[in-house]
């Protein structure tokens, strides 16, 4: 009796059902959970995904950087070559057969050609910046309906050991305004050939010590974690610079040429906005009293009203590491290799506590500021907000 039972649940439940009118109804089927493997290449530098069956799926990757860990953003390069930076990522799949002008494992935009013979699909990422990602998909059905998620996958991009740029400095032949290289960091997102030597520019120099700011912004991230009041002394980019950066950047020879400094951390004047406490800092932003320092290489105002800072200075214009050697559109402001420009943070309060004051993109200093936390769910970034631009003091020998 229980083996009878057992065969017409089955038959009701996996066949059809009959209502009072007599009319037969067919019971869809549930979609296939699909399947992934994940598995890192190149040293482990990239990641190849594997979906089965093949199929129309959505992906879906979260992750935080290595280098990051109070930001969960990470950056990766999209098919025309331009930098990303998101905190989740969603990229969709169309499988069609192949045809005239394609062969499988084509992709065109987001659809990518298979024969019906294969019953996956493998998606490669090269550029995802080092850190720690979770994955998974689900496929569409009739009408772009979500199926069912497949279990969730990890999977670690390997960030490059700091090697840094040299162990032994000698900077006596240096001027003001030369370009010096010290340290090394990610700056083309191809993580496959190492870190690049960090170019920077030398603002000042005594006997002892030099002062740099990065030629290229480095990075981007937001002035601090979360979206309030903050100050310099307080924000989590100050802390990601004297922490985090510092590991990556610099080796043990380099780390040692870092000389400490005691800031001070001006008041925004126009705005009334309190700046905070002084700071003790290897690693900082600049000030937008250094902004109109002549002996830096920066306009020198005529009087100290907010106009003055408004105005455009080339030197002050800076693009992104990652596009260093690209040609903006001419309708884009350009630095003075014809690079985009970018807007980059400084260290002084802007209009509100919440503010924090920038150069913009076409050199002038932006005293109202942006928000400190300036990231949305994603960004297109190619000229665009929240660079980094470091700033430090070095000795002139390494002992």
């Amino acid at each position: 009796m229980t083996y009878v039972k057992k065969i017409v649940a089955i038959l009701i439940l996996s066949v059809m059902t009959f209502n009072l009118s007599g009319n037969v109804t067919i019971m869809a089927r549930q979609a296939t959970t699909p399947k992934i493997k994940v598995k890192t290449f190149k040293k482990g530098t990239g990641v190849k995904i594997t979906i089965s069956p093949a199929g129309d799926y959505l992906l879906y990757i979260t992750g935080i950087p290595t280098n990051s860990d109070y930001c969960d953003y990470f950056k990766y390069k999209d098919n025309n070559g331009y930098v990303n930076m998101k905190n989740q990522f969603f990229e969709s799949f169309y499988l069609i057969g192949p045809d005239d002008n394609h062969v499988a494992g084509d992709t065109v935009g987001d659809i990518t050609y298979c024969d019906s013979s294969n019953n996956n699909i493998t998606i490669t990422y090269n550029d995802f910046q080092p850190g720690k990602y979770t994955v998974k998909v689900c496929p569409y059905q009739t009408g772009h309906d979500l199926g069912t998620w497949s279990k969730e996958k990890t999977f670690t991009i390997k960030e490059s050991k700091t090697k840094g740029y040299a162990n032994d400095y000698d900077f006596s032949n240096v001027n003001k305004g030369d370009i010096v290289k010290f340290g090394s960091y990610e700056q083309d997102l191809d993580y496959t050939n190492g870190k690049e030597p960090i170019e920077w520019i030398v603002l000042d120099k005594t006997d002892d010590e030099l002062f740099l700011l990065s030629k290229y912004a480095l990075d981007c991230l937001p002035y601090n974690k979360e979206y309030t009041d903050v100050t310099w002394e307080e924000c989590s980019l100050r802390k990601w610079l004297n922490n985090d950066f510092i590991k990556s950047a610099f080796n043990k020879t380099e780390k040692g040429m870092l000389i400490t400094k005691r800031l001070d951390n001006f008041d925004n004047e126009f705005y009334e906005t309190l700046a905070g406490n002084k700071t003790k800092d290897k690693v900082f932003l600049l000030s937008h009293i250094d902004m109109v320092n002549s002996d830096y290489g920066f306009k020198k105002p005529s009087s100290f009203y907010s106009h003055v800072y408004e105005q455009p200075d080339m030197e002050r214009r800076c693009t992104f590491a990652w596009y260093k050697n690209t040609k903006c559109d001419q309708d884009i402001p350009a630095t003075l290799e014809g690079e985009p420009a970018c807007y980059w943070w400084l260290r002084t309060p802007g209009r509100y506590s919440y503010l924090s004051s920038c150069v913009n993109k076409y050199g002038s200093v932006d005293l109202s500021g942006l928000c400190v936390s300036n990231l949305s769910s994603g960004i297109y970034i190619r000229y665009d907000f929240d660079a980094v631009r470091p700033a430090l003091y070095v000795k002139i020998k390494n002992d």
